[in-house]
């Protein structure tokens, strides 16, 4: 995971990378693997709770 981290961080880096990602109105987020795990934990507790007032249920 650490390799990954470092090689994806050092490809974001880049002008050409950055770039591209913004002209497909992507921005880029500097963060750890930790940030992101972190992150991911809540966007999925927040949307769970959308989907249950909503009445939504996975088939």
């Amino acid at each position: 995971m650490a390799r990954l981290y470092k090689a994806l961080k050092a490809a974001l880096a880049t002008p050409q990378v950055h770039d591209g990602l913004l002209r497909q109105g992507l921005a880029t987020v500097g963060s750890s693997p930790e940030e992101a795990t972190r992150f991911f934990a809540s966007e999925l507790v927040k949307h769970d709770k959308l989907a249950k007032a909503a009445g939504l249920r996975l088939e």
